[in-house]
């Protein structure tokens, strides 16, 4: 291989893969869009949430959480996932709440209110409700495309 070549950009017979380099090319062009108001793009957003795929296309793309051996013991990966992606951020989601309720005693406000709602299901549905834990957004979907591209994986093999 070339120095410089990224793996995911290389067949197998050592060639660009094109495909996977205009699959890169439009993911970024979406991302770059969505930051930009959706940069005249706004059909697009109009039929699929912002960002409610671009990070499963990156996953796919790249490859780079996935390993053969994940498909030998689903339920021993899950928890893995579940331990270092899913745990870590609820409760750093939780610290979060407690940090926004704690201020709001003293008349700030940081987001929306401290709920089991706004600390367990809003992640999953809207992103967060804490507006300067934005940055964790991407932690939830992440444990999901991780979880459902194992189980597509096995079931594909299963045939």
């Amino acid at each position: 291989m070339e120095k410089g070549r990224n793996l995911r950009s290389v067949n197998t017979d050592g060639g660009v893969n094109l495909q996977f380099k205009l699959l890169s090319a439009i993911g970024i062009i979406i991302i770059v869009s969505g930051h930009c108001y959706h940069g005249g793009m706004e059909l697009a957003y109009n039929w699929f949430p912002p960002y409610s795929y671009n990070l499963a296309l990156f996953v796919f793309i790249s490859g780079y959480f996935y390993k053969t051996d994940y498909e030998e013991n689903i339920g021993k990966y899950i928890w893995k996932r579940t331990k270092r992606l899913l745990i870590p951020a609820y409760l750093w989601n939780i610290f979060y709440g407690g940090m926004v309720a704690f201020l709001g005693l003293f008349g700030f406000t940081i987001g929306a209110k401290p709920d089991l709602y706004n600390l367990f299901v809003m992640p999953f549905v809207d992103g967060e409700a804490f507006q300067y834990n934005l940055g964790s957004w991407f932690v939830y979907p992440l444990f999901l495309v991780c979880i459902i591209n194992v189980l597509f994986r096995k079931l594909a093999l299963c045939q």
